[in-house]
């Protein structure tokens, strides 16, 4: 995202984002970049509000561990969690980067194991995902709580691999099925009829961003990119125009939608996510600790 758009710029296209949440995206002075998604500051204070409702309830989350990978946006998600809690007075105990498409983990399983942090927070996409998730059985490692940073964790196949052994993982997500016959399960029967894939959160989150640049195409009624531009700027949609969980898409100066926001989703049974946070957005209550296999 951070080449393609700067292409994009250069040659004054609008480009629409719907996945990416690194921060700096949308801190480079750009004109034609619009991003619909939440992005890491909004995932810090969900990660931060969740536990602080989880610690007013009982549960232990005093020491929390960070595992990401050393891309940009690995890296950019735990450095804006760090400063954030930080922020409200609360340090992050245990950093613990790793490569991405990595081979053995054992030794970043083994540092969470030893150090034993009430909460581990997995930033990863779906390969390294499969294989902590398989090294974490391998060497009976069972954190109190893991909250999975979407990516890879949202992946179906990661689900299809390894939800029987990860049982009881917490994920932000942004995407929820609702119930039978709402728009969002009928977008998402239809979605799997297409693909023989249930819909995941990070898909969800490009095709509404796909849905953003159709309807301001729509109001520009025309293809030209400066009209396209004017229209997104314009952009005022609300929640029941949506098929994601966003308060609404309108956006900042800087191309940012200043109403995208996420929930709280736990594999409670090893092949489904569903909605355990916020209370008036779930669909149950959070199962802790986490059960794994």
């Amino acid at each position: 995202t951070l080449t393609a758009s700067a292409i994009a710029e250069k040659y004054g296209i609008p480009f629409v984002n719907g996945e990416s949440v690194a921060a700096n995206l949308t801190e480079r002075g750009f004109k034609w970049f619009f991003r619909t998604t939440p992005i890491a500051s909004d995932i810090a204070k969900i990660y931060y509000d969740f536990l602080t409702d989880m610690k007013a309830s009982g549960v232990k989350s005093d020491s929390i561990a960070i595992v990401h990978d050393t891309t940009e946006y690995g890296v950019s998600v735990a450095n804006v969690i760090t400063s954030a809690f930080k922020e409200k007075g609360k340090a992050i105990a245990l950093d613990i980067p790793y490569t991405i498409n990595a081979t053995d983990v054992q030794g970043q399983v083994l540092q969470l194991k030893e150090k034993k942090p009430d909460v581990v927070i997995m930033i990863a996409y779906t390969s390294d995902a499969i294989l902590y998730q398989k090294t974490m059985q391998a060497l009976d490692y069972k954190p109190p709580m893991i909250i999975a940073d979407d990516s890879g964790y949202s992946d179906p196949s990661m689900i299809k691999a390894v939800g029987k052994i990860s049982k009881g993982i917490l994920n932000r997500s942004s995407w929820s099925v609702g119930p039978a016959g709402s728009p969002t399960a009928l977008i998402a029967d239809m979605y799997k009829k297409k693909t023989g894939d249930d819909m995941d959160d990070t898909t969800g989150r490009a095709m509404q961003a796909f849905f953003v640049l159709c309807d301001a195409i729509d109001r520009a009624g025309s293809t030209e990119p400066a009209k396209i531009q004017a229209a997104l700027k314009a952009t005022d949609l609300k929640p029941n125009q949506l098929m994601m969980g966003y308060k609404g898409v309108k956006f900042d100066e800087k191309g940012q939608n200043i109403l995208a926001s996420s929930l709280i989703i736990q594999l409670q049974d090893g092949e489904n996510y569903v909605a355990v946070w916020p209370k008036g957005s779930s669909q149950k209550a959070p199962e802790l600790p986490y059960k794994g296999w």
